[in-house]
């Protein structure tokens, strides 16, 4: 698609001086037609994504193809492509609402209000670079309420524990042989702690009360491995519905966290959104770092999500010192009981 677009850049007056369409116009016609039929069947793989990985490696660029179409549409505009000037914006726009549907939709921050919330954080293991101490400095000063710790070595789990206890002296680990292995560390008491197998792979779901509210959240963490065939794929969609099944039957106030290794616009992320009826920390597409910067080739496929008992007050992307993705952490707190407030009304 972008080797046929190129050879329509030039424009359609300098091709005809050059005499390259003066026996046959309808070369340049035809020509017209196929880049834009390839840059609408680019856009449709993004957001219908069919099953094939070829696909799905196209549609993980997504926020960069959206550029890259914005791009094209000026410089068609540009070299006077009507047609294709419009098809292109057409289509960036058609990109921006699925990728803006497929994040939080929220276009104003909630306020903080005397509601009790809690801070929940997410880290993988597998992002540390050099040593440790950098990542449990950055664990302990999230001030997190909770936090998820993924791809934990089992020779590691008993070593977190120790390190982070003065902090978070309550631990729930899903030890595994493998990559997959959880930790969750909290500074409030586990009032459940339960393991959620699909096809053997572990996965954690805790309920706590935080201070100064008495009521009960859960927490669901999950990491899902990356899939490259077949049958690594269907494994994930079972794990995915496994949790969702779980979640589903809570019928609490819970959120979920974990590694997904997928970006939050792909079909199975928004499938799983969908049938739990969960919402997204993420205020678009792009990670937001502490610092304030981001970037763009960076696709976070590590998430939070909530129930709408909560709103989203705060969410930051986590970095070491090399500008390395470590973590996420969100802030949520409990929307006001309107239920509950009428009750007492009647009763005074």
């Amino acid at each position: 698609m972008v080797a046929l677009s190129f050879f329509l850049l030039l424009p359609r007056t300098i091709c005809t001086r050059m005499e390259i369409f003066d026996k046959d116009i309808h070369a340049y016609t035809w020509l017209e037609r196929l880049t834009a039929v390839a840059l609408v069947i680019g856009i449709a793989l993004c957001i219908y994504q069919p099953d094939y990985q070829i696909v799905k490696a196209w549609a993980k660029f997504s926020p960069i193809i959206t550029i890259g179409y914005w791009l094209l549409g000026l410089l068609f505009l540009a070299l006077r492509q009507n047609r294709l000037t419009m098809i292109a914006f057409i289509c960036c726009g058609f990109m921006c609402i699925f990728l803006k549907n497929a994040s939080n939709q929220a276009l104003v921050q909630p306020t903080k209000t005397a509601e009790p919330m809690v801070k929940i954080a997410q880290f993988n293991l597998a992002a540390v670079n050099s040593s440790y101490s950098e990542l449990i400095d950055k664990i302990v000063k999230t001030d997190a309420d909770v936090v998820s710790l993924q791809e934990v070595p089992i020779t590691l789990l008993k070593w977190l524990e120790d390190t982070l206890k003065m902090t978070y002296p309550f631990p729930c680990r899903a030890a595994s042989a493998d990559f997959r292995g959880i930790l969750l560390v909290s500074k409030h008491k586990f009032l459940t702690c339960d393991t959620i197998k699909s096809d053997n792979i572990p996965n954690l779901s805790v309920s706590i009360r935080t201070k100064n509210s008495a009521r009960q959240l859960y927490i669901i963490c999950t990491y899902l491995a990356p899939s490259f065939d077949k049958s690594s794929y269907q494994i994930l969609k079972n794990q995915l519905d496994t949790v969702a099944n779980y979640a589903k039957m809570l019928g609490e106030p819970y959120v979920t966290v974990g590694d997904f290794n997928m970006e939050g616009f792909t079909y199975e992320v928004q499938q799983f959104r969908r049938s739990t009826g969960i919402l997204d920390s993420r205020r678009g597409f792009q990670p937001m770092r502490q610092d304030g910067t981001f970037d763009l080739t960076e696709m976070p496929t590590d998430h939070i999500f909530y129930t709408r008992h909560f709103q989203c007050v705060d969410f930051q992307t986590i970095t070491d010192s090399s500008k390395t993705h470590l973590g996420i952490v969100g802030t949520y707190q409990f929307l006001i009981d309107s239920t509950s407030k009428t009750n007492v009304a009647k009763k005074n």
